[in-house]
């Protein structure tokens, strides 16, 4: 038997009195109430900063860049602390001193300054396609007339390209950039993996927009891209965001109830690291679960697997009625208001 499997949803020995669907209802209607952040309803979770239990800010003052799971600094400032520490520096010498660093990467793409329901692929604002576009553009004019083209004037001159919906990747909450339907983190991943399915479009396929056709996209197997789609986890790991894409209701119900619960517990709440909440859902996704207590945790990494544990534990003041617990031969003290530490 599993470590979680030890928590049965329903007591041995009595008649089950909050079926799978009883129970998404009751979920349900919990995190409905004026009393739950609204952020906690969402499919895709967008986390501030500096949440009090799950914060992603660097501790460096003015530092744009996320922790590291369970560090205090992001990823390059945490490893310059460690070798300042050694060197006997206070903490407090290394958060005034140390420079603050811009991220590498988009946490939220903004618009394409030309494609208003495409996402910026480039510092500059521009989409991937249209970041080619502007770099041919920019070496044919150096070539034709020895200096550099004006970058504000030439957005004015192209022509937009159409929405092309959300990634199909089933955890990827970020917009498409391509007939593929793919964002553009996928699209790399979908080369690297050999093309799973052989889908395609023509290599010219912007040609096709400026000409006002429609984009053909072609299949060696089309099961097997919609299946490459539906297995493949998140290209990297979302700052600030957990997605509960592709879980099943109730079991996306439990993470969010149970994420809520946590952070709005009392403060000494341990810190649940936005990384590992995000390892809980893709495991729950590639088991394809119902509930958390039907998550296999040897097959989960090691901190999924924490973490589920403690939130089944919450949710079993959802599911187990008092009654329930007198059934089973035990008594769950919270009921009570009591805790004990």
């Amino acid at each position: 038997m599993t470590a979680l499997q030890l928590l049965p949803l329903v007591p041995s020995g009595s008649t089950p009195t909050r079926t799978t669907t009883d129970r998404l209802e009751v979920l349900t209607a919990l995190l409905a109430s004026p009393t739950v952040d609204p952020l906690f309803r969402e499919d895709v979770i967008v986390v501030p900063r500096d949440h009090s239990v799950y914060g992603w800010a660097c501790g460096v003052p003015a530092c744009e860049r996320p922790l590291a799971p369970h560090r205090d600094y992001c990823h390059t400032h945490d490893l310059q602390w460690l070798a300042q520490r050694k060197q006997g520096m206070p903490v407090t010498e290394f958060q005034r001193t140390a420079e603050p660093l811009k991220p590498k990467a988009w946490f939220t793409p903004p618009p394409c300054l030309i494609c208003p329901d495409v996402p910026t692929w480039t510092l500059d604002g521009l989409c991937y396609m249209h970041s080619h576009r502007w770099d041919h553009y920019r070496g044919y004019y150096r070539r034709l007339h020895g200096r550099e083209v004006d970058f504000d004037t030439w957005p004015r001159d192209q022509t937009p390209f159409p929405d092309f919906g959300q990634c199909l990747v089933e955890p990827c909450p970020e917009l498409a950039d391509n007939p593929l339907r793919l964002c553009r983190r996928h699209s790399t991943r979908y080369q690297k993996a050999g093309r799973p399915g052989g889908a395609a479009s023509p290599s010219n396929w912007s040609r096709w927009l400026d000409r006002g056709e429609s984009i053909p996209v072609e299949y060696a197997d089309k099961a097997g891209f919609d299946r490459w789609c539906r297995e493949t986890g998140l290209a990297n790991r979302m700052k600030g965001k957990v997605s509960l894409l592709g879980l099943r209701p109730l079991v996306k119900a439990e993470i969010q109830w149970a994420m809520f619960h946590h952070g709005s517990g009392p403060e000494e709440a341990s810190q649940w690291p936005l990384a590992w909440l995000q390892y809980v859902a893709d495991d729950c996704r590639i088991q394809r679960v119902n509930s958390l207590v039907d998550l296999d945790p040897n097959t989960c990494r090691a901190h999924a697997a924490t973490i589920a544990s403690l939130m089944l534990k919450y949710l079993r003041l959802v599911y187990f009625t008092r009654e329930d617990t007198k059934d089973a031969g035990f008594i769950e003290t919270d009921h009570f208001g009591v805790r004990f530490p």
